[in-house]
């Protein structure tokens, strides 16, 4: 029997925040990334499609996420494959550099179908670096420079986000379960279930309900854990095996459990 929450209902808790929160945003302002782009030591190494004296006619083909210091313009290359075209200020490269672009990893993976990221590092560009974070691993090679990929299970890895949002999870279902005086053993402390639980609430909380049931099962049947099933999409509803967990934005809402 699912024990339920009527007496208590809601029995509610809110996802905390990314760490990126404010490192970066969709950007649509062709004022602003053009100053990025046309700065020098970054106009040197842009490419604009044929007959383009600016960025406006990539608005609506290519999504832009910047802040103050940079962009990132993001090519759909294929289904869930996206590319990344990185343009930073000089004087921001490095530390700041390296948050708007470990930042745009996080959003593209949570917040769109994106599986797979790849980025190009050009041999006449002496400032661009091949990206050796956040999963990135070389790919192939071409007479203008070197291709690198990552996909979603191994940006996961090395995630700094998704520890704590599993953390979350888990010490939520616990106190949904004292609540409920539920007979089911608590989960072991574990990392991996903590990382793979947290990709699932980063996925699932930014609306991206069915590949946050597909990566953590991904995952999960793999490591010999009972995977999730998806009950319902309107409203979300994902049934854990031993709760059933409504989910509406940053809020989860225990509705009852084993």
């Amino acid at each position: 029997m699912l024990a339920t929450l009527d007496d208590i209902t809601p029995l509610e808790f809110e996802v905390p925040p990314s760490i990126f929160d404010g490192v970066m945003s969709p950007c649509v302002d062709v004022d602003h990334l053009n100053s990025i782009m046309n700065a020098d030591g970054v106009k040197e190494f842009m490419k604009l499609p044929d007959g383009a004296s600016d960025l406006s006619c990539l608005i609506g083909k290519l999504l832009f996420l910047a802040n103050d210091h940079g962009f990132l313009a993001i090519e759909q290359k294929a289904r869930q494959c996206y590319m990344f075209h990185t343009a930073i200020l000089p004087e921001h490269r490095g530390r700041s550099g390296y948050k708007l672009t470990r930042a745009a990893c996080e959003y593209m993976f949570l917040n769109t179908d994106a599986v797979e990221l790849h980025t190009f590092t050009p041999f006449d560009n002496p400032n661009a670096k091949p990206p050796k974070t956040f999963g990135f691993k070389h790919w192939f090679d071409n007479k203008d420079g070197e291709f690198y990929r990552v996909n979603i299970m191994d940006w996961a890895r090395n995630a700094p986000n998704l520890v704590k949002w599993g953390e979350f999870f888990h010490n939520s279902l616990e106190s949904a379960k004292n609540v409920l005086g539920s007979k089911v053993e608590h989960h072991n402390d574990d990392e991996s279930n903590n990382r793979y639980a947290g990709l699932a609430c980063g996925l699932i909380k930014n609306g991206n309900v069915g590949k946050g049931v597909w990566a953590y099962n991904h995952w999960a049947i793999t490591a010999g854990y009972e995977p999730i099933e998806l009950i319902s999409s309107n409203p979300t509803v994902v049934f854990t095996g031993d709760a059933m967990i409504r989910v509406n934005g940053n809020k989860m809402e225990f509705l009852s459990c084993l």
